[in-house]
């Protein structure tokens, strides 16, 4: 989730581990790119946050490291590759402490990738007391939940085929951005809106993730959801 719009930039279905943590970033990767993310035009550099699962930074290495070249050095060449992360990526991660219970002792903020001086202006950069967190997608995930009932738990509402979950799962994605207005997003309306009757006037223009991404003007109804036609491949992706 892109955490100024709100927009889902991907989801993938899949088990919680290193495979999994890849596919999700090779579909943000390509998505990036199509987006004309600051990535690929030199702007800020983009920035990922993730909790402390240890299967992320491996993922990340291996979607948005770089190789390094081998100089000329004394001694045998290098078995394989060496890869180390992408200057322009910046990754920091909110770890959470336990002890041996489980009850959590405290969040360790860490700034894997970037330099730290750098990415806390980032973050924080009036000294307002903003923390690494994922608050975002943790939120997300609840509202997940409550629209797409195949990932409820102990329900018998639950995909007996796993392309069945996949489709569900985009679908629900395509609602949620284009379809369903953002509390966190509306606009202020100059001046208020009269509605009919002795109501209070409207006071603000509802807005959806995608309208806040620049890529459409209006709240989209189901049905022109259903109904719109996706362009042929070759007109929106690159030869």
């Amino acid at each position: 989730m892109k955490r100024d719009t709100k927009i889902r930039v991907a989801s993938f279905v899949g088990k919680n581990d290193e495979a999994g943590a890849k596919g999700l970033l090779v579909k943000v990767k390509e998505r990036m790119a199509k987006l004309n993310d600051p990535l690929f035009t030199g702007a800020d550099d983009p920035l990922f946050v993730s909790d402390g699962d240890l299967s992320i930074p491996p993922a990340m290495l291996a979607v948005f490291g770089k190789q390094v070249a081998e100089g000329v050095h004394r001694g045998p060449k290098w078995k394989y590759p060496r890869i180390e992360p992408d200057g322009h990526v910046i990754f920091v991660r909110a770890i959470k402490q336990r002890d041996q219970n489980g009850r959590l002792l405290g969040i360790r903020e860490e700034v894997t990738w970037g330099d730290p001086e750098q990415v806390w202006k980032r973050i924080d950069p009036d000294g307002d007391g903003w923390h690494i967190s994922t608050y975002c997608v943790e939120r997300d995930n609840l509202t997940s939940r409550l629209h797409n009932s195949r990932l409820v738990r102990k329900t018998l509402r639950f995909s007996k085929q796993r392309e069945m979950l996949e489709a569900a799962v985009e679908l629900e994605d395509a609602y949620f951005n284009f379809c369903l207005p953002h509390g966190a997003l509306k606009t202020p309306l100059h001046p208020p809106v009269p509605t009919k009757g002795n109501g209070s006037p409207k006071k603000w223009a509802p807005r959806t993730p995608m309208m806040a991404e620049g890529l459409t003007h209006h709240v989209w109804t189901l049905e022109e959801l259903l109904s719109f036609r996706v362009p042929p491949r070759h007109l929106w992706t690159d030869p």
